[in-house]
């Protein structure tokens, strides 16, 4: 299990290698990492001991949450291909240039 209480995001790589070993993750409940994760993830405030060890023990005691949040990681981690992360860039620098230049 990756516990990874963050203030920073959205693109955290430990959440994808997570995810790449099949392991589930318990992550901050943030702009950005929100989004990242999805449902594949507990999310939990990163200034609230109380509410990551809560999720902690939940994934502890539920082997089938446990499972089930690796399982929507490996699906969220296929959506990381060259491929898709050469369509997201294009796509930005597209509408970069619709802005004009500096």
């Amino acid at each position: 299990c990756l516990v990874m209480p963050t203030f920073f995001g959205p693109t955290n790589i430990p959440i994808l290698e997570a995810w790449a070993f099949g392991c589930p993750v318990i992550t901050s409940d943030i702009r950005g990492v929100r989004e990242q994760a999805g449902d594949a993830a507990l999310l939990a405030d990163p200034r609230s001991p109380e509410m990551i060890a809560e999720a902690i023990r939940e994934i502890w005691t539920d082997p089938g949450l446990c499972e089930a949040l690796a399982q929507r990681g490996r699906v969220r981690l296929s959506g990381y291909t060259p491929a898709e992360f050469r369509r997201r860039l294009v796509e930005i620098v597209e509408e970069a240039k619709a802005y004009g230049t500096c």
